[in-house]
């Protein structure tokens, strides 16, 4: 899977996911996408990213209140750990992209 489709996915999926956990994973794929992220911090961002995308998860997505909850910890979780690596740029560019879905 590439860069181009995981950014898609998400896109895809971001009615579903809401505005809030859709940025929060937009912010980690652009860190991904930055040259400058350590091999250790593009881990972490994968892992984040591959739970947040994957039907099988702990809390199943279309349970009410608690179906995204494990899912917004992991991009927290990855976002926590990789705080230093993050620069306001790749926020920027994932509230704009956020901005541009919904409006």
């Amino acid at each position: 899977m590439n860069i181009d489709s995981i950014i898609q996915s998400v896109t895809n999926s971001a009615r579903f996911l809401g505005r809030e956990l859709t940025e929060k994973a937009l912010v980690l794929i652009y860190a991904l996408c930055d040259e400058r992220t350590p091999a250790w911090a593009r881990t972490v961002i994968f892992g984040a990213v591959a739970y947040l995308l994957n039907p099988l998860d702990a809390c199943p997505d279309p349970i009410p209140f608690v179906g995204l909850a494990d899912d917004m910890a992991a991009l927290l979780g990855a976002i926590a750990t990789i705080t230093g690596v993050i620069s306001p740029e790749h926020f920027a560019r994932a509230r704009e992209t956020a901005s541009g879905i919904f409006g």
